[in-house]
């Protein structure tokens, strides 16, 4: 009997991305408290959303023992300039952050862990993502930081018109939240 895939988030943009695998999920966000991510250095940052990944699995696999499922958890950050942008604070906080991206490299980093419960098993993985953004203006940094309150980074690639990124190296799914081919070499699909 195939495990139950557990997605141990509560993201819809995860949701969309890992329904591209073609196989039943279901949806057990984790409760875990993040922490501030921006009191992290930026070369510390696959660290920690390798870390973030992992107890977001474990806080739901823990509950999952003695079934046969697998659990997968993610977490997404920025880094740009040394720097780690999570999600931000407050609108200001927002503003900050889309000011600092705009002309800038930044690398997306997505880390992953899987945890098969029987028998107990964690395998962990992350993505890098790298972007150029154009030079934003004022206006439209406004705008974009009063919509993405929950984004890392402060914006949704998604809902981004094409004229802010130059330039992109890497997945545009791993942006999004959920590096699709790492998540498939994770499962073994």
């Amino acid at each position: 009997m195939k495990p139950r895939l557990i997605l141990a988030s509560a993201s819809p943009q995860r949701r969309k991305l890992l329904k591209k695998l073609k196989i039943p999920f279901q949806i057990i966000p984790s409760r875990i408290n993040e922490g501030d991510a921006t009191r992290v250095p930026g070369h510390k940052a696959r660290k920690l959303v390798l870390d973030l990944s992992r107890k977001k699995a474990l806080s739901i696999a823990k509950k999952f023992k003695r079934e046969n499922c697998v659990v997968l958890g993610a977490d997404t950050i920025v880094v740009c300039g040394g720097k780690i942008f999570g999600k931000p604070k407050s609108v200001a906080h927002a503003k900050r952050m889309l000011g600092e991206l705009s002309g800038h490299w930044q690398t997306v980093i997505t880390g992953l862990c899987v945890i098969h419960t029987v028998p107990w098993k964690i395998k962990s993985a992350f993505t890098e993502t790298k972007l150029l953004f154009h030079a934003i203006d004022e206006k439209v940094i406004e705008r974009l930081a009063k919509m993405n309150l929950d984004k890392s980074g402060s914006y949704s690639i998604q809902k981004m018109p094409d004229r802010f990124v130059k330039q992109m190296k890497g997945p545009l799914d791993n942006v999004i939240g959920l590096p699709v081919a790492q998540v498939r070499k994770l499962l073994k699909i």
